[in-house]
């Protein structure tokens, strides 16, 4: 009987380890388990004099040769990334990363690097608070970004816990100043206070003040760490680096307004305990540290700036070497507070100019105090050497209107008024001509009166936009009409629908389903080509600016040649491109799909729009050839032409069948003579069922829900937030549920390891 309860205890006891072991193997990947990262201990708005002992050990052959080092004279992020303290800052961080972590292992470790006060709970980022539903927040925002969850995208020093309502609001705008700039601006308030203050029309964002020195760290942080050019500029795809293989988009877009706001912003907020505590912790896992923390005078440095006398920070380099430049006072003034007004924060002047006025320029006095940048209404002051006043002047904006002049029978739109430089929209005519010598159908706006032509005029469609240029102006508007002519190719271009016995001539590539065309522009990678925008109309797109020739390669195959004579070439999947001698990777072989090639179909991919080569299914790239029959003429309404051949059209029969997700087409011809006649059959709509859980979420994991839809049975997943709405352990409630075993002990209730 003894013997039978302690094989029983040892078997138990053998399991519970297993599981213990498998359950801490589960969150990370990273060398150092995050049950061993010490809390972080330090104090929120507490700011930091001294450099921590882990701080003053890392520079090991002591700060005070980077300091030295120059920096930029640039006021381009982009440019100051050649400077020798650039290179510098940027070598020690990465050579010093000797660990990562896996993004999906992030809240693990910050339930130590950003505890509150010890072991009071997580701290959110923005919120500078706890509670809430965690989500993982790239401050630097993944779109604007060479990485997505890997590298800088699951970085410790970058990535923060953020409340998910929060983080949304914040989306991926640019960070920068809104109070006082712009009036009409949101706020998102969490916990009872205003956690951000946002303009999504002017694409910016602005945090609290007690979270802006934290943002600008970790900003220069990434910057200089994951070498992302676009601190405060735009930066050309040419320039930005090169994608993780996670990653597919970055926008090159500044993530905070200008340098001049980073500084002010790590002025504001100053270096607290509590980061210098995280960076400790987060260099215990990762190895580096943000430099940005322990030395924030390198940011002035690295740009070439004064270093601010005032300014505390945890080694004190700043008071001993800073100049008296920070305390130089700016006033901003109008020039006519009739016409506009003004204000400043900061550095930042904000002009308001009153209706019918515009900014016209200012004035610095003295002249030589400070540098002055202006974009559009917001001027922004640097480099001050002395006290100085900016005067913004006010200039009268010039009227305007635009009128619209239409045939008889057809109802004059409104006017449009407005001052130059503004827009307006193009607006839809009303009725129909009475002039019945053909069948006029509304093309769009042109500039001048037009007499039958069979050049298509230059023209603005109905609702685009243009700008007031003139103080007064008329649009007339343009029709088209068609006249049967058999020897006639006009501009208009229909698709193939039946497959010719030979495949010679002139054709444009199209995807019917998405409305683009290929163009002949290489992408940002030399493996497809860009897409454009065109209006397909009935089946049929006009006058099209991208045109391919097709010429016999032999065996059923065709060269693709462009305009400029440049053969499409295909040399692997997903890999296409134009080149000046064919060869084998140039045949292609036409069908009523689209060009086939030995490595796939040319397909257009509407996810990251481009057309290239795939073997699965993506939007078809039809091949579309100049209808011949009929010319297609262009009028204000003046003249006349020979009466048309009147069709008469058959019933209309279904060519494709229309799907979830992709429209049909339908044609009928004329029994008088060749004319087809095409119209798309709308995409149905995806019919979607009631949501089903999949997986509950736990304290740890998130959930997944999915449905299907019934039509085609494509399905959906959303993900459920992590919550402890399901915790095995909840019951519990003799230990504390922030415990380092926390994660353990559910994992043993969930697989029934343990009951009890």
């Amino acid at each position: 009987m003894k013997r039978r309860i302690l094989a029983v205890l040892l078997a138990l006891a053998v399991v519970l380890a297993l599981a213990v072991v498998l359950a801490l193997a589960l969150p990370t990947l990273a060398a150092v388990p995050a049950d061993t990262v010490p809390y972080n201990t330090g104090t929120r708005h507490e700011t930091c004099t001294a450099l921590s002992t882990q701080a003053q050990q890392y520079y090991t052959d002591g700060a005070e040769t980077l300091l030295k080092l120059s920096g930029s004279t640039s006021d381009s992020s982009l440019e100051s990334m050649d400077s020798a303290l650039y290179r510098a800052l940027q070598s020690l961080m990465t050579d010093t990363m000797t660990d990562s972590v896996t993004y999906k292992s992030l809240p693990a470790y910050w339930a130590r690097t950003d505890a509150s006060q010890g072991k009071d709970g997580l701290l959110l980022f923005y919120s500078d608070t706890t509670g809430g539903r965690m989500s993982r927040e790239h401050v630097w925002p993944k779109s604007r970004a060479s990485f997505m969850q890997q590298n800088g995208g699951s970085d410790l020093h970058h990535l923060r816990p953020e409340d998910s309502g929060v983080n949304s609001t914040r989306s991926n705008y640019t960070m920068g100043n809104v109070l006082g700039v712009y009036p009409d601006c949101t706020t998102k308030a969490f916990d009872g206070k205003t956690v951000l203050w946002y303009s999504s029309k002017n694409d910016r964002v602005e945090v609290a003040d007690n979270v802006k020195g934290d943002l600008a760290r970790v900003l220069l942080y990434v910057y200089c760490r994951w070498g992302q050019p676009n601190l405060f500029e735009t930066v050309a795809s040419g320039s930005l680096p090169p994608f993780d293989s996670d990653d597919r988009e970055n926008t090159g877009m500044p993530v905070i307004e200008s340098l001049d706001t980073l500084l002010e912003w790590m002025q504001e907020d100053p270096v607290d305990t509590w980061e210098m505590s995280r960076n400790d912790c987060v260099q215990k896992v990762q190895g580096n540290r943000n430099v940005f923390i322990d030395y924030p005078e390198f940011a002035w440095l690295l740009f070439g700036r004064e270093l601010p006398a005032d300014y505390d920070t945890p080694s004190g380099y700043a008071r001993e070497h800073g100049s008296d430049a920070g305390t130089f006072a700016l006033t901003a003034v109008s020039s006519d507070e009739t016409r506009g007004t003004v204000t400043v924060r900061s550095h930042t002047v904000t002009a308001f100019p009153a209706e019918g006025y515009c900014v016209g320029g200012c004035t610095l006095t003295p002249a030589d105090a400070a540098v002055v940048k202006q974009n559009g209404n917001v001027f922004t002051v640097s480099r001050m050497t002395k006290d100085c006043t900016l005067t913004v002047q006010f200039d009268p904006r010039t009227p305007s209107t635009v009128h619209f002049s239409v045939p008889e029978g057809v109802t004059a739109p409104a006017d449009a008024a407005g001052y130059t430089g503004d827009t307006f929209t193009f607006p839809q005519p009303s009725g129909t001509p009475s002039d019945t010598a053909h069948d006029y159908t509304f093309f769009g706006w042109a500039a001048a009166p037009q007499t039958d032509t069979d050049s298509r005029p230059d023209f603005s469609a109905a609702g685009a936009e243009q700008v007031f240029t003139q103080a007064e102006q008329t649009y007339y508007a343009l029709y088209y009409y068609k006249v049967d002519d058999p020897d006639a190719v006009g501009d208009e271009y229909r698709r193939v629908m039946v497959a010719p016995d030979d495949w010679t001539g002139s054709y444009c590539i199209v995807s019917s389903d998405k409305g683009k065309i290929m163009t002949n522009t290489p992408g940002s990678k030399p493996t497809y080509l860009e897409a454009a925008d065109i209006e397909i109309d009935s089946g049929s797109v006009r006058d099209p600016e991208w045109v391919y020739t097709l010429t016999a390669a032999g065996d059923g195959t065709y060269y693709v040649r462009d305009a400029a004579g440049l053969y499409l070439s295909c040399t692997g999947k997903k890999n296409v491109s134009l080149t000046k001698t064919p060869d084998d990777t140039c045949r292609w072989t036409p069908t009523l799909n689209g060009l086939q090639s030995d490595n796939g179909m040319l397909q257009y991919n509407a996810s990251s729009p481009r057309f290239t080569t795939y073997t699965s299914s993506q939007a078809a790239a039809h091949l579309y050839a100049p209808a011949a029959g009929s010319k297609t003429w262009y009028t204000t309404l003046g003249g006349s032409e020979p009466t048309p051949h009147e069709h008469t059209w058959g019933v209309w029969k279904v060519v494709e069948a229309a799907t979830c997700f992709r429209d049909g087409l339908e044609a009928r011809s004329c029994t008088g003579c060749d004319a087809v006649e095409n119209r798309v059959i709308p995409a149905t709509g995806h019919t979607f069922g009631e949501w089903t859980t999949v997986s509950e979420p736990g304290c740890f994991h998130e959930g997944t829900q999915t449905r299907s839809c019934s039509g085609c049975g494509t399905t959906e997943t959303r993900t459920i937030p992590a919550n402890s709405d399901n915790c095995p352990s909840k019951a519990f409630t003799d230990r504390p549920d922030r415990g380092w075993y926390h994660e353990s002990v559910d994992y043993v209730l969930e697989t029934g390891l343990m009951n009890g």
